[in-house]
């Protein structure tokens, strides 16, 4: 599964490089990793920066920004002999996890700060795609407010609902403009935009709430090449 939708992602990025034939070249022949691999991004959904000891496939720290709060999907070797583990740090808080990941899966680690300590939860994400629709999921990367919503402004028709704490809800949509919020319990998002989708284009939507604060926004999901 992993190689075909590693494949997938090839076309799609050769799709958008049709214009730059150095750049097309460059992305196809990318190497595959190696059999037994499984691909994990890490959310920081606290208040200040992350870090992680040993870092995991290279990622040594998440930072605070909107942007860089997730990090690119990364290549982890040899899944099925080892768990995939590290200390993870936010400021005073700390804790360690140890990651049992199935060769071929995406994963998404989300980092949450709650009652003075650090919280993980790991979520297999979907794969599939539609060539002609945007893939979206929504997650709930909140600490623990149950039954996150996502709903069209200012018409209020949902989304995504009911979806639990680092969880999310997938769905495909026509790439189209909408003025969003995100919800849960008494937290609101501010409205924020859902532009930029594009056919075939995969994103993530978060609603989270560092330093007890809601915070909404759309991210694209990318893989960060892997290097013999």
């Amino acid at each position: 599964m992993m190689a075909r939708f590693s494949l997938m992602l090839r076309a799609l990025l050769l799709m958008s490089l049709m214009a730059v034939p150095a750049q097309a070249q460059q992305v196809l022949y990318e190497p595959l990793p190696p059999a037994g691999s499984a691909y994990l991004r890490v959310v920081n959904a606290t208040a200040v920066a992350l870090s992680l000891r040993p870092a995991m496939a290279g990622v040594e720290s998440v930072a605070v920004t909107q942007a860089q709060r997730v990090t690119a999907y990364a290549v982890q070797e040899n899944v099925a002999a080892r768990p995939v583990a590290a200390r993870l740090q936010a400021g005073e808080a700390q804790t360690e996890v140890s990651l049992d990941l199935e060769p071929g899966s995406f994963n998404t680690l989300i980092v949450t700060h709650e009652g003075g300590a650090l919280r993980a939860t790991l979520f297999r994400d979907e794969t599939q795609f539609n060539q002609l629709r945007a893939r979206l999921t929504f997650y709930n990367a909140t600490a623990g407010c149950g039954q996150a919503s996502l709903v069209l402004e200012p018409q209020g028709q949902a989304v995504f609902q009911d979806a639990p704490p680092g969880e999310g809800r997938m769905r495909s949509v026509n790439p189209v403009t909408a003025q969003v919020r995100a919800s849960c319990g008494s937290l609101r998002s501010e409205v924020f935009a859902l532009q930029g989708l594009e056919q075939g284009g995969v994103y993530s939507i978060w609603l989270m709430a560092p330093g007890g604060r809601p915070l909404a926004f759309l991210s694209r999901d990318v893989t960060a090449p892997w290097r013999r």
